[in-house]
């Protein structure tokens, strides 16, 4: 049995105004990631939880389904998507026994990692996995401003460690994760017993937060990942 796809995409943003309808390659952002799940036939269906009737046309133009419109005090700033995610399992019909959450903003991801993902977390009977990036410097040796404005290490017992032989952090830069129904329903916070996970390469996701991040997915998808979307 395939899963279901799900992806939430609110009105506005408080760094990148309207950043899941910004346009990208002639489309809006999440257009692109609606239509990598759906050609992936790895999906069942494409759901969209959104607040926003504007994306919700965008959505069902590119073909997802949008089995309802998000209340607002489940699309302010301050809530949690697991509440969101939580919200929209429990009003779909038919619930799976795992889903696969992909973010609204995640453009360059492919389907081969979706894939390997999918066969890893079934074969593993896991109960979560998430998309993970190692960090490019280790934040071990951050550096923090104190309120003079002065700088200092933020753990100085690192300070005089060299990189490599400190541990590897990763980060999650809001890719996509995995989920088994039951577990993450139950689930209060952190993750459950068995997350396992899939590690992106340096340069084949951006974690969209900034204008910046935005003008760098544009340069990167332009030269390198044009033909996949």
């Amino acid at each position: 049995m395939k899963p279901d796809c799900i992806i939430a995409a609110r009105r506005g943003s408080q760094r990148i105004k309207n950043k899941n309808i910004k346009i990208l390659i002639g489309k809006p952002i999440i257009h692109h990631v609606i239509r990598l799940a759906i050609n992936s036939k790895l999906f069942e269906n494409v759901y969209v939880t959104t607040d926003s009737q504007k994306i919700a046309k965008i959505s069902r133009a590119a073909g997802a389904i949008v089995p309802f419109i998000r209340s607002k005090n489940l699309s302010t700033d301050k809530i949690v998507l697991k509440k969101v995610i939580v919200d929209c399992v429990k009003k779909l019909k038919k619930k799976k026994p795992f889903y696969v959450y992909i973010y609204a903003t995640a453009a360059t991801l492919k389907k081969k990692d979706l894939q390997f993902s999918i066969k890893k977390f079934i074969k593993n009977k896991a109960n979560f996995l998430i998309g993970i990036k190692e960090f490019e410097s280790s934040p071990l040796r951050g550096i923090k401003i104190n309120k003079n404005g002065f700088v200092d290490y933020k753990w100085k017992k690192f300070s005089n460690t060299d990189s490599k032989n400190l541990e590897k952090l990763y980060f999650h830069p809001g890719s996509f994760f995995i989920f088994k129904t039951s577990s993450y329903l139950k689930l209060k916070k952190g993750f459950p017993k068995k997350t396992i996970y899939y590690i992106h390469k340096k340069y084949s996701i951006l974690d969209i937060d900034e204008q910046e991040d935005f003008d760098q997915l544009k340069i990167i998808v332009k030269k390198k990942y044009y033909h996949n979307i």
